[in-house]
Formats: structure tokens, C-alpha cells, sequence
């Protein structure tokens, strides 16, 4: 079996077969390669892992008739990536009609490009990219308008030691709009 890199809270499925006799149980570690390993009974050739939110060490043992136990001495590695997270700031005051930038961080991006959902007041937008910083720009705007993230996801070329991992945003920031200015002119009398 082969190491692999998964998302936080993501799952995986270490396939194992011994050379001679019959897995009875599999160990895990989260205290490294050579830390303390938690045992499993089981005689099935695969295990999986559920809701993984630290490096996990995966190691097999196996029993062939009256013969000592066996570990696999290369334990499979199994490292977890944070998720990636957007923020959004830049809260301003704009007049009426006129258009916002706002600034976006990205973080846990790995080197890969993205996509982020984006609510403009109640409007459903996308923005792609890539690195840890971008602009968004909104559309003219007459009212105060939240501008809200939604969604980020990484969207590179996916292996099984590159995870394109995505994550629930939800940070916010307001545009304040203006009212333009109006001048009334009253008639003035002659002479």
C-alpha cells in the first residue's frame, strides 16, 4: 500500500495482503511512525478510516498457523491538509452607481488554483484564481449590499498525494452606497 494525502475530516482505505497467512488485526498511530499503535481486530485485507483529522500511521499484523504474529514493518502513512479558507475585507462606502473592490485572502491553497462562491447581495457569483491574495470587484451597486463568501475549492490536478480539498466560508463584509447628491435650484425673480 502506498502513503496518501487526504483532506481534514476526509476518509481513506489501506489495502494490505500478507505473503503468508491471514491479517487479524490492523494498528493505527497518530503519534508518528514509531509512536504508540491502537489495535483493531479484523481478518479483512482492507481497513478504512473515517472523519481523519490527524497524520494517521497504518500498520497490518498477521498470523500464519501456529507461527508468531507479524507487523509490517513500513507502516502506511496517511497525512492530513488543513482545508482551505477565504476571508473577505474591505468594507467601504461608495455613491450610488459606482463599484467596489474588494480584497480576498486565501489560505492552505497548497500552490493550487481555486474557486470561490460568493454571494453580492442575493446574487450567486464565482471567482477563480490562484495564490493567497485577489480582488473582487462588484457590479454597480444603489443599495447597501452584503457581500458574503460561500464556497472555496481547490481546483488543480487531483493525485493521490494532492487532495483538492474545499471548505464552507462564511465571511462577510457590507458596502455602504450613497445616495448621490441632488441640488434644486429655485427660481429667483428679476429686477
Amino acid at each position: 500500500a502506498s502513503d496518501v494525502t487526504v483532506c481534514k475530516g476526509g476518509s481513506a482505505t489501506v489495502t494490505l495482503t500478507p505473503g503468508n497467512g491471514t491479517i487479524t488485526k490492523w494498528n493505527t498511530s497518530t503519534s508518528g511512525a514509531s509512536g504508540s499503535y491502537s489495535s483493531v481486530s479484523s481478518t479483512s485485507n482492507t481497513y478504512s478510516l473515517t472523519n481523519i483529522t490527524n497524520n494517521t500511521w497504518v500498520t497490518a499484523t498477521s498470523k500464519n498457523g501456529v507461527c508468531a504474529e507479524a507487523t509490517t514493518v513500513t507502516p502506511v502513512a496517511i497525512t492530513v491538509r488543513e482545508l482551505p479558507v477565504a476571508t473577505i475585507a474591505g468594507s467601504t462606502t461608495i455613491c450610488s452607481g459606482t463599484t467596489a473592490n474588494l480584497t480576498l485572502n486565501i489560505s492552505n491553497e497548497y500552490g493550487q488554483p481555486w474557486s470561490i462562491t460568493y454571494l453580492e447581495g442575493t446574487a450567486t457569483k464565482t471567482v477563480t484564481g490562484s495564490g493567497t491574495t485577489a480582488t473582487i470587484t462588484t457590479s454597480a451597486l444603489t443599495t447597501n449590499t452584503d457581500v458574503t463568501l460561500q464556497t472555496i475549492t481547490l481546483t488543480g490536478t487531483a493525485s493521490s498525494t494532492n487532495p483538492l480539498c474545499s471548505n464552507t466560508l462564511s465571511s462577510t463584509v457590507t458596502v455602504n452606497v450613497n445616495v448621490l447628491p441632488t441640488v434644486t435650484l429655485n427660481s429667483v425673480g428679476g429686477p
